[in-house]
């Protein structure tokens, strides 16, 4: 028993010394990577085939009005805090975590709904969002 004992105990003392050692090695790893200095990568503009030129009679914006007339799932227009946005590709193809309740949103101003859900607050929610932008709100 004493000898199963003493065998226990050495066990214990190697996986301490292992341990220790990933220690040593997780946090050199660590700091290592902390003090690399990474490339700071640019973003990507995406290629035009001819550029967009604004002449005096091309819309700069768009009124309640305009979005108003696109108020369905199938044609579904929206503001969010002073910017337009066509989502009807994300209303048509159900990638929305809250289903179809996204369909609300047609036609209207709809700022305040988008705020008051706290998952609207990430940058994948920004970040999907900007594919869909048309232009700013005129008022």
């Amino acid at each position: 028993m004493i000898q199963y004992i003493s065998r226990i105990n050495d066990k214990n003392k190697i996986m301490k010394k292992l341990f220790s050692l990933l220690l040593v090695a997780f946090f050199s790893l660590t700091l290592t990577a902390c003090t690399t200095s990474k490339p700071v990568s640019t973003p990507v503009t995406p290629i035009v085939s001819s550029p967009v030129v604004p002449t005096s009679t091309a819309k700069t914006g768009y009124s309640l009005a305009d979005v108003s007339l696109h108020k369905t799932a199938s044609d579904c227009w929206t503001i969010i805090d002073g910017s337009v946005y066509n989502i009807t590709a994300y209303v048509t193809s159900n990638q929305h975590p809250g289903g179809d309740n996204v369909s609300g949103a047609c036609g209207i101003d709809a700022s305040r709904i988008f705020a008051n859900i706290r998952k609207h607050s990430s940058a994948l929610t920004a970040e999907v969002l900007q594919q869909y932008y048309l232009g700013l709100e005129i008022k």
